[in-house]
């Protein structure tokens, strides 16, 4: 069984995080057998002329493979094929609250590309027929795990007399989903009660060097108003650090049963703030996240395990 992954989000020399999960994610399934060839669309480099030549290019390569597996919206919408189809879905247009001119276009894309699909991965839990599976990103549990602090915070050069609150942001902090602004207000509150409290910005970091953040931190601060499934929230749980986060994507779901970690409804800066001191008044506990990833079965594995499932379903009924 052959397989074919299209992108448009991976690393390059110049961004080695970009579309790093999707990476990840394709080589956890190559560590099961999976025999997979990777086609990236360079849209963000070579400019929108890509998605022209990668369009005729296609024609003629899907129809060798047995499968093929489209990253994201835009991906499913650009392949024509009459092998099976899998896409998988950040977050459905409409749904991140988003509202402009071209929101209406990016519906129909992502419609259409639903409907060509034979199944759909959906990141962020809101299952809405049954051609659709929820099934977010993994987490690498061999590179995020917990380390202890000291270690962590001298490696990265910080003050182990302070309590860092964490914000990721893989774009940079003027990604506006992100509201870096909001952050910076439950920040600057947390200042004004415990004066050891610092921000902790990570943005395109190296890969290896993540985990030593998650660990160096005190808590991790998520003030999105839109996720899809976030990959931060997990790489948190498996370094067992405590999680404050809007209530975004499948959050409510990575969340839920985890210790020192809370979801909060409605995004003013007085609700993180509460519950961040909350977890800085219990002493800076750990929560019990990595246990949960188990659990729930979102290590990279056990993700993988659960593609390679999909692939042999689809396979033995085609």
């Amino acid at each position: 069984m052959r397989v074919l992954h299209i992108t448009n989000a991976y690393p390059v020399d110049s961004r080695p995080t970009y579309g790093i999960f999707i990476k990840e994610q394709i080589d956890s399934l190559k560590k099961l057998g999976v025999d997979i060839d990777v086609y990236f669309v360079n849209v963000r480099q070579k400019g929108k002329k890509e998605f022209i030549k990668s369009f005729f290019d296609l024609i003629k390569r899907v129809n060798s493979y047995d499968i093929v597996h489209c990253h994201h919206s835009y991906m499913g919408f650009l392949v024509f094929t009459k092998k099976p189809l899998v896409t998988s879905f950040l977050c459905p247009p409409g749904r991140e609250g988003k509202t402009n001119r071209f929101l209406n276009i990016k519906k129909w894309i992502y419609r259409f590309a639903a409907y060509k699909a034979t199944t759909c991965i959906i990141k962020d839990g809101k299952i809405t027929n049954k051609k659709e599976i929820y099934l977010p990103n993994g987490v690498n549990m061999d590179l995020f795990y917990p380390m202890e602090r000291r270690f962590a915070v001298n490696k990265l050069s910080l003050d182990e007399s302070k309590s860092y609150v964490l914000f990721c942001s893989g774009g940079g902090v003027d990604r506006y989903e992100k509201r870096y602004g909001l952050y910076k207000q439950v920040v600057a509150k947390l200042k004004e009660r415990f004066a050891n409290v610092e921000e902790l910005v990570v943005t395109n970091v190296d890969r290896a060097d993540m985990p030593l953040y998650f660990n160096a931190a005190s808590v991790m601060l998520l003030t999105s108003f839109y996720e899809g499934s976030p990959n931060a929230v997990k790489e948190a749980m498996a370094c067992n650090l405590p999680v404050v986060s809007s209530n975004v994507g499948d959050v409510h779901y990575l969340l839920e049963n985890v210790s020192h970690s809370y979801i909060v409804k409605e995004s003013c800066p007085e609700k993180y703030f509460k519950y961040i001191c909350k977890i800085f008044e219990s002493n800076l506990v750990s929560s019990n996240g990595r246990q949960k990833i188990y659990e729930k079965r979102i290590d990279s594995e056990s993700i993988a395990m659960r593609i390679q499932q999909i692939y042999c379903n689809i396979h033995a009924n085609n």
